[in-house]
């Protein structure tokens, strides 16, 4: 039995269009400036189809698909400020494909309703390009992929066992990513200088994974709930500002950041049991802030040169401590609580200590 589409296609200038309808599944094709095409399938339809592909300048596309399973949407737009909205009501197994790839301060917006695995890849090569994504549901999969200057990724997940593969390519980029539920993960990669990256999960069994290289990177990451992992990198070449921000709340956490390059700067707080935070800083002008409140948690820091600061703050009991510092270093380390122990290892130059210690049965090794 045939499905009822309202389709809808209109140009304004210099516009060739083409349209074809069958069973579940529409395509239009346009070309010329300040184009327009509206498609919208019936609920409970299966595995329906919509295309539209426009090539010109200042076009949109709005697609709707309302409570179906196994639907496909692809778009693909090629010119300057062209606009694609995608809406999914819920259902299942969906596919959202939008291509921005010839395309500068191009716009796409995806919003998939409460289902299950549902997929959305989005690729944009130009300048000023933007990309929101919203997805709601358990088994969830995203690629975005930007190539460019001056983009920008924001991206909301609310349910569990999703994954998002995040890839920026150029300067001055943003990513914007939060996170709810359980067994979601997020991997992150910027290459280029200026960019920066907020991450927020909350949930338990979370994966968060930054990478950034070149130059002032800027990368924060927020994890609460239980059994979150962590892990930031940035390889810095040139300039000096950098920085990383972790906060992780909760129990069984951990956290691994590794900083090679200029500025450097990281401040790492967890609050909880049995956390751990790792940290590997590789040059130049550094500076650390650790804190961490709860018990039985665990600090290693790691320097290879140069002018190193490190302040630690450790409330709790059972909590273990491991520093290794070369170059200029100067430390500032603090553990309140019962059975602490703490191994600080300066191989010169520099030096500086001021370790403190206030509880019962705390423990000490000082190597300068």
């Amino acid at each position: 039995m045939p499905t009822f589409k309202f389709l809808t296609c209109l140009g304004l200038l210099g516009l060739t269009s083409h349209a074809w309808a069958l069973d579940n599944q529409t395509l239009v094709e346009q070309r010329g400036e300040r184009l327009g095409a509206f498609l919208s399938q019936e609920p409970d339809t299966r595995q329906g189809t919509l295309e539209v592909s426009q090539s010109g300048r200042a076009s949109q596309a709005y697609l709707t698909q309302s409570a179906s399973q196994g639907d496909r949407t692809r778009v693909e737009q090629g010119g300057v400020g062209n606009f694609t909205n995608v809406t999914q009501a819920a259902g299942g197994a969906r596919e959202v494909l939008i291509d921005q790839r010839e395309a500068s301060q191009s716009h796409a917006y995806v919003y998939q309703g409460h289902g299950q695995r549902n997929t959305v890849d989005i690729v944009q090569r130009g300048l000023l390009d933007e990309a929101l994504v919203r997805q709601g549901g358990d088994d969830q999969r995203l690629r975005i992929e930007q190539q460019g200057e001056r983009n920008g990724l924001n991206l909301f997940q609310d349910g569990r066992d999703s994954a998002a593969r995040l890839r920026q390519v150029g300067d001055d980029h943003v990513q914007d990513v939060l996170s709810l539920g359980a067994r979601n993960e997020v991997e992150l990669l910027q290459g280029g200088g200026a960019n920066r990256a907020v991450v927020e999960q909350r949930g338990d069994d979370n994966r968060a994974t930054i990478r950034q290289s070149t130059r002032q990177q800027d990368a924060e990451l927020v994890q609460i709930g239980q059994r979150n992992s962590a892990a930031v990198q940035q390889n810095s070449r040139a300039d000096r500002p950098q920085s990383v921000s972790v906060r992780q709340r909760g129990d069984d956490n951990a956290v691994q950041a590794s900083v090679t390059g200029n500025g450097n700067r990281l401040e790492l707080q967890q609050q909880g049991q049995r956390n751990s935070a790792g940290v590997l800083i590789g040059g130049n002008d550094s500076h650390l802030i650790l804190a961490a409140q709860g018990n039985d948690n665990e600090i290693s820091a790691v320097w290879v040169g140069d002018n190193v600061e490190l302040g630690v703050e450790q409330v709790g009991d059972g909590h273990l401590l491991q520093a290794g510092l070369t170059s200029d270093a100067r430390v500032s380390a603090s553990q309140q609580g019962a059975g602490q122990y703490a191994s600080i290892s300066q191989a010169s130059p520099g030096n500086g200590l001021d370790l403190r210690q206030s509880g019962q049965g705390n423990q000490a090794t000082i190597r300068q």
